[in-house]
């Protein structure tokens, strides 16, 4: 027979009751799915998720607000960005004369505003006809209307009848014509 060399009285519980506490523990392990197998460092990994899960979560509803306003600043952003970046295209072409620089510069300038059913074919035909005559020609395009900057028309010039006649001009017109080309209403 086993003797307990303890003192009775430094034992606190009973050995009926320190058997009960004993079987509860493992009931308890038990239920929570820990076994004696089951290494340490499992235990401590199960322990601390029952500590996150005791934690207060964070609001959804705070992030999704946030998503929102920076989607709608990175639209009004590229809104911008494209505005910028999209504007007109201006289209240069010279022509190579053997005029001299004085009679360039001093010329009459006149406007004129014409309305054709295509105006992108007809700006085409102009332009060619124009460096066909070996003449100075700027073109730009905004909202579907051309314009065209055409130098150095010459009086009675039989190479530049054909520009003339396209816009419209007497044979004896000299200068510079500033020519606005939409789509007429038909």
């Amino acid at each position: 027979m086993t003797t307990n060399n303890q003192n009775p009285q430094d034992n606190l519980f009973s050995k009926e009751q320190e058997e009960i506490i004993k079987r509860s523990i493992e009931k308890f392990e038990k239920n929570l799915g820990i076994t004696k197998e089951t290494p340490e460092y499992l235990k401590q990994s199960f322990g601390r998720k029952l500590a996150a899960l005791s934690q207060p979560k964070k609001s959804f509803a705070v992030r999704w607000k946030g998503f929102a306003a920076s989607m709608v600043a990175a639209f009004s952003v590229g809104i911008l960005i494209s505005r910028f970046i999209m504007m007109p295209a201006t289209v240069t072409t010279r022509g190579v004369g053997d005029e001299n620089v004085m009679s360039q510069t001093s010329s009459a300038q006149e406007n004129i505003y014409l309305q054709v059913p295509n105006p992108k074919e007809f700006v085409f035909e102009v332009i060619s006809a124009a460096l066909d005559a070996d003449m100075e020609v700027e073109a730009t395009q905004a909202g579907g209307k051309y314009g065209l900057y055409i130098k150095r028309f010459k009086a009675n010039a039989k190479d530049q009848e054909k520009v003339k006649s396209l816009l419209g001009l007497k044979p004896e017109a000299v200068g510079t014509v500033n020519a606005t080309i939409g789509r007429s209403k038909k």
